[in-house]
């Protein structure tokens, strides 16, 4: 055992404490208290030994829950834009003059996050690149092998394909693995389906809500995300715009539950968050993303609002 000594100890899901510590028994948190607070009922804090760490304050590790670390090597290459569909046009095009995800930057980005002070991280593969790495290192946390497919036949083989992909590799019990959808203007209905099924009880993690091009592709199918769908070669003629925003687009596809970590966000009104905050569903923001992805600044403002949501409703 060894008592760590703080000018400040921040639990997060109780007050701060001034002049406070913390014991770790092999390597976990048994007790936190102030220095004028009761020992653990069966100790001697006398008998433990205590390291003062001076003037700082202890808190728990950070969780970033939306990472994208095999996109790494992409750093200023990508340049900033006020259109969220004209920057992934120029983030695909880059990605294509690549056979493979360079191995450095991700072991970069890896340490960058360790070092300020990143625990747990949310990790989003389309190539499954990261996952030794994270594997090796001393983050821990979920990663999500995301597909993308709007006019992809025969859904059920895609998943499966993946479900094989992620049985091949190696476990580590700090890790789980889930196969997740990119967005609604890049999965069709049946693909939807089909993850959500695989998905079981886990988390799935999926950008909504995150341009205003997105909200006028579902409300009626036109648009700059209509246009680079065509542009790419997978329009889908069948898709019929479902003329609702992307939480009741969501919720039609029975992915709208207690598992869905809605990311971005920046353009969901206020009563599609009011759906979310229903279902138990957490809205992940990217405030520095937003800005540059051109998706929008509102975030910041959907965050209050969930909170306020559920502090009225508790």
């Amino acid at each position: 055992m060894i008592r760590y000594r703080a000018a400040w100890i921040l639990p997060i899901s109780a007050a701060p404490i001034r002049a406070g510590w913390v014991i770790l028994e092999h390597g976990r948190i048994v007790a936190v208290s102030s220095n004028d607070g009761p020992p653990p009922a069966s100790d001697d804090l006398r008998t433990i030994d205590t390291i003062d760490l001076g003037d700082v304050a202890v808190l728990p590790g950070l969780v970033n829950a939306h990472t994208h670390l095999e996109l790494s090597w992409m750093r200023g290459r990508v340049a900033p834009s006020d259109s969220m569909p004209a920057w992934a046009a120029s983030l695909m095009a880059l990605r294509r003059e690549n056979a493979a995800e360079p191995v450095a930057p991700i072991e970069t980005a890896i340490k960058e996050a360790r070092e300020a002070g990143t625990a747990l991280v949310g990790d989003v593969t389309n190539t499954l690149a990261p996952d030794q790495l994270l594997r090796e290192s001393p983050l821990a946390g979920a990663m999500f092998y995301e597909l993308l497919g709007f006019s992809a036949p025969e859904p059920e083989q895609v998943v499966a394909r993946a479900r094989s992909a992620l049985n091949s590799l190696p476990g580590r019990m700090e890790w789980s693995r889930t196969i997740v959808p990119h967005a609604p203007y890049s999965v069709s209905p049946d693909l939807f389906r089909a993850i959500g099924s695989a998905a079981g009880d886990r988390p799935i993690s999926i950008h909504i809500g995150e341009s205003r091009d997105e909200m006028e592709f579902l409300r009626d199918g036109s648009g700059a995300w209509r246009e680079l769908l065509g542009r790419l070669g997978v329009w889908n003629d069948r898709w019929e715009p479902p003329g609702c925003g992307p939480v009741e687009y969501l919720d039609r596809l029975g992915l709208v539950n207690d598992r869905l970590m809605a990311v971005h966000g920046t353009q969901l009104p206020d009563g599609e968050l009011a759906r979310l905050v229903s279902a138990g569903a957490t809205v992940v923001t990217c405030p520095r993303s937003n800005r540059w992805t051109g998706a929008g600044n509102a975030a910041d403002r959907a965050v209050l609002r969930v909170r306020c949501a559920r502090r009225s409703r508790h």
